[in-house]
């Protein structure tokens, strides 16, 4: 009885799952990136609310330019962050800030301290691009949005 050789049976096996097991790679790579820029971006924004409320003597023009630097020089770690207008107004990145309290007694209701306080809130948005698109399946441009509030007690 002779034996019946069967060859190229995992050459076709991985020449049918290669496309798959590299558009998981791609998937993952894109969501890491993705993830770090919502990282980068919850930063920007902290750092922004944070130098505006306590630069809060300035007037809304100055503070909002204060918020987009603020927001720019910390987003400048993400590593698809190109073509960033002057000004943060338009697409990719939008950055906007609001006074919400000065100066009023008390600084808040939870807190228990009787005393004036500040309050700003800045909300970036950035237009984000992966790095490899899938066409008909992703959009290229993913949005993200990130806010932070802060509120600074005036002793």
């Amino acid at each position: 009885m002779q034996r019946k050789t069967v060859r190229g049976g995992s050459i076709v096996e991985v020449a049918l799952l290669a496309p798959w097991i590299f558009f998981l790679f791609v998937g993952v790579f894109d969501f890491g990136f993705y993830a770090y820029d919502g990282i980068c971006i919850e930063n920007a924004a902290r750092v922004a609310a944070l130098q505006t409320a306590s630069n809060s003597s300035l007037t809304s023009g100055q503070l909002q330019g204060l918020a987009c630097s603020a927001a720019t020089l910390e987003m400048n770690r993400i590593p698809n962050i190109q073509g960033i207008p002057a000004g943060c107004g338009s697409a990719p990145l939008t950055v906007t800030q609001q006074t919400l309290n000065v100066g009023t007694s008390p600084a808040c209701a939870d807190c228990g301290i009787d005393a004036a306080a500040v309050s700003t809130l800045v909300t970036v948005t950035f237009q984000s691009s992966l790095f490899v698109p899938i066409p008909g399946l992703i959009s290229n441009q993913l949005n993200l949005t990130r806010s932070s509030e802060v509120r600074m007690v005036i002793p």
